[in-house]
């Protein structure tokens, strides 16, 4: 009888053990997060549509909580925007003119099918009453003329007027604007920032950012008062000062889902490389806020404590591109990194975590127009008519040809597993790219 009752015992606890034991775990950069999949349309297509964009420099994309595509035009005054579904069927077209404005960001909601469009004054130029403009942006002293792989850097030059008079500049406007439209295009509140943003030709800029509750974070910059001191004795052929032109800054905003203002983060006497790359960029991940500015990134948790400032990869290199990969369901922060040391261009991916770098991996691929990551830390980029993907760890997992025909100006976005590509072309033609796993489409 008793050994009756303990094999019975003994097959109910293994019956409960089996039917309660979850699934597998697919690791997400240490989330161990499940992977919810991406069940929507097609497993994979390439489809076009007349799109009719007035001649953008730059597309971008996004996909909605709700799985709907929105395709958008940035760096002009007028936003145009498409939106379509998962199938690439379009729904709507909507253009809004901002005037006196760009268009920096437009980002879509993580939960939920409304979007957010940032724009700004884009002033970051004072206008004298001689000819050539006095930066708002501050050299931090660069090599001149490297000469090895180190890139050693010599004499701090400066792109500055010596003869500049304080009384003689005419202050530009200085604000930004968030804008919430519902998922029909329909307006539905504004949100006015002091501080402004700079989003040059080279560098894509990003400054709006969605948590995965919805909270929104906005990055903005200022200009300081210029008190240059020259320093004859180590001027040479340039002229050197022994204080910086200008004291740049920037402030990242949190706000809620209805635009009031949760946190507020400023810091001042930020400093870049080069004369022309004061160009900041927001991403955040589950953890922290990442504010990227020329080849230094600044770390905050998601509460806006200031944790660290880093430099991806060396700090020694005047030509690095520090290019962030924006997604709130990782855990690390990661960075698609180039890197001119003299000789050769090298490329890399790395992640940190509270400004601790956790590993750091190099790509054969390169000259990437546009790159975007999944929920899962898998890259994926769009170089010169090709698409490929690589994984956390660097491994290329597929690189295919697109068709010939396809003129490129990229944009890219991901969710779960699943990236979209978009490629514009200047006959009005729209591309839309869904490669399956393996990257057929």
């Amino acid at each position: 009888m008793r050994f009756t009752q303990n094999l019975f015992l003994i097959v109910f606890l293994a019956i409960c053990f089996y039917s309660c034991k979850k699934d597998p775990q697919i690791p997400n950069q240490g989330n161990n997060t499940e992977d919810s999949g991406f069940n929507c349309g097609r497993s994979k297509f390439i489809d076009t549509i007349s799109a009719n964009f007035s001649s953008p420099a730059k597309i971008g994309s996004a996909i909605s909580g709700k799985n709907n595509l929105y395709v958008y035009t940035i760096g002009g005054s007028n936003l145009e925007i498409i939106k379509l579904d998962c199938d690439a069927n379009f729904l709507w077209k909507k253009v809004f003119a901002y005037p006196n404005e760009k268009v920096i960001s437009v980002i879509s909601e993580i939960k939920g099918d409304n979007f957010y469009v940032l724009t700004a004054t884009d002033n970051f130029t004072s206008i004298p009453t001689y000819t050539s403009a006095v930066k708002a942006w501050v050299s931090d002293g660069e090599a001149l003329n490297p000469t090895n792989t180190e890139c050693d850097r010599g004499i701090f030059a400066y792109t500055f007027n010596p003869n500049y008079k304080k009384d003689s500049i005419i202050n530009l406007g200085n604000y930004s604007r968030v804008n919430k439209y519902n998922a029909s295009g329909n307006f539905i509140w504004q949100v006015s920032l002091n501080g402004n943003f700079y989003n040059d030709n080279f560098y894509n800029g990003n400054g709006l950012c969605l948590d995965t509750i919805n909270n929104l974070y906005v990055l903005t910059a200022t200009k300081k008062g210029c008190s240059p001191f020259k320093v004859d004795s180590l001027s040479g052929t340039y002229p050197a000062y022994a204080t910086p032109l200008d004291s740049n800054s920037f402030s990242i905003v949190k706000l809620d889902s209805n635009g009031n203002q949760l946190l507020i983060k400023s810091l001042s006497k930020i400093k870049t490389m080069g004369t022309g790359f004061f160009n900041p960029f927001l991403s955040i991940s589950a953890n922290h806020v990442s504010v990227r500015v020329d080849r230094q990134s600044y770390i905050f948790d998601n509460q806006l404590n200031f944790i660290n400032k880093i430099s991806q990869a060396s700090d020694l290199c005047v030509n690095k591109g520090v290019y962030p990969l924006n997604n709130p369901k990782l855990k690390n922060l990661n960075y698609f990194i180039k890197i001119y040391d003299g000789i050769t261009t090298n490329y890399y991916y790395e992640n940190y975590f509270g400004g601790v770098k956790i590993n750091s991996t190099s790509f054969s691929d390169n000259s990437a127009y546009v790159f975007s990551s999944d929920d899962y830390g898998n890259i994926y980029l769009g170089i010169a008519g090709s698409i490929c993907k690589y994984n956390i760890y660097g491994v290329k997992q597929y690189s295919k040809v697109l068709p010939s025909f396809i003129m490129p100006l990229y944009a890219a976005s991901a969710k779960a597993r699943q990236p979209f590509f978009f490629i514009y072309d200047s006959n009005g033609k729209l591309y839309i790219v869904k490669p399956d796993f393996n990257g057929n489409y």
